[in-house]
């Protein structure tokens, strides 16, 4: 007991808990700091991992200085300490490089300059491929008894997708990018076996993905999206929420998933989901229908009264004119699709996207010259 007792006081004497403590508090700080750089930089997030070996490291060097220089009074320099300390200095940056010399530490982003459809160059930030997070996203399946949401809740695969898109981070498919897969496997609606997805997302190369349930209750939308291995075809987590507004509800969920996978997301606009569609919900429902129909349908015609009626409601609604005019390429001719075309750009500013509008130049473009 004596033995032990002595120890503990020799501890307390040379105030190893106060070097630990002051240790600790600085650590903290440093890994704030780091976390807030790379955010704000768009710098690896190996760095926040360096940071933490490099402090694990630095450990044993705070206490050997804390047993043999922490008590009060000067203390002499012993032919240990003379001989560790330099040789263990010299070991932290070697083994540091040895662990890392094979890590990306640089930006996760690349800047470009790219042209609008006014001629106009601007300059963007481009992800890394090697940190962009792969995902597939799956229509959802409605578990209420309204029936009308039978086509929101397949919609909600693009929804989504649009909202994450949001955040340069990710390399997102959506029912458009899904189409022929799903037609093969004669979806409709409902629910998908899990055992397509994953083959689905494995053929894809996909990291990630997504599928859910929305229902409607209590005068509010109810939304899960179940994010999953596309490896092991394991649930990570499961995300829920409830709204009374639709695009509120995907909006929780988009943060929630950002938060989850902790996307290098620094400086990005993260619009209202609902602005990048329209506020008119019966517009909504009508697009919804027609994307549906036109999708995986039987009769592809019926889209198009639906897709005239969402613009009819709301011409603002740049993606529904995006999507009609695409359909109409693909059913009616490409002259047709201009109306529908010029009417998008038109709303575009306010819209759609600066990712989406980019993609939408080369269209306007071909257009034009025809």
């Amino acid at each position: 007991m004596s033995e032990t007792t002595g120890f503990f006081s020799k501890i307390l004497e040379r105030r190893i808990p106060q070097f630990l403590g002051i240790f600790l508090a600085g650590s903290w700080t440093a890994l704030e700091f780091t976390q807030w750089a790379v955010g704000r930089y768009s710098l690896s997030p190996n760095w926040e991992e360096v940071l933490v070996v490099f402090l694990l490291l630095c450990l044993p060097l705070i206490l050997v200085l804390a047993w043999h220089h922490g008590a009060p009074g000067k203390q002499e320099w012993r032919l240990f300490e003379k001989i560790f300390i330099p040789l263990y200095l010299l070991t932290i940056p070697v083994t540091l490089h040895q662990l890392y010399k094979n890590e990306d530490l640089g930006k996760t982003v690349d800047t470009v300059m790219m042209t609008d459809d006014s001629g106009n160059t601007q300059q963007r930030m481009i992800a890394r491929k090697q940190y962009l997070k792969p995902i597939d996203i799956f229509p959802f399946e409605n578990i209420s008894s309204v029936e009308s949401l039978d086509s929101v809740a397949i919609v909600t695969s693009e929804v989504l997708n649009r909202d994450l898109r949001q955040n340069i981070f990710y390399s997102l498919l959506d029912i458009g990018a899904l189409e022929i897969a799903l037609e093969r496997a004669k979806f409709k609606g409902g629910r998908l076996p899990l055992t397509l997805q994953i083959d689905i997302a494995k053929r894809k190369s996909r990291q990630f993905f997504i599928n859910g349930q929305l229902n409607y209750d209590n005068s509010s939308y109810h939304v899960a999206a179940n994010l999953y291995n596309a490896k092991t075809g394991r649930l990570v987590k499961q995300f829920t929420t409830n709204n009374k507004n639709y695009f509120s509800a995907i909006d929780n969920l988009s943060e929630q998933i950002n938060a989850h996978l902790n996307a290098n997301n620094q400086d990005y606009t993260d619009l209202p989901i609902e602005d990048l569609y329209t506020n008119n919900w019966n517009a909504f429902l009508d697009y919804s229908k027609a994307y549906s129909i036109q999708l995986f349908g039987d009769e592809k015609a019926a889209a198009d009264p639906l897709y005239r009626n969402a613009l009819a409601l709301d011409e603002t609604f740049s993606q529904a004119a995006m999507r009609y005019a695409n359909f109409l390429i693909r059913f009616k001719g490409i002259q047709t699709a201009q109306k529908y075309t010029e009417l998008a750009q038109k709303h575009q500013s306010y819209r759609l996207t600066e990712r989406e509008r980019f993609q939408s130049t080369p269209v306007t473009t071909s257009f034009q010259k025809n």
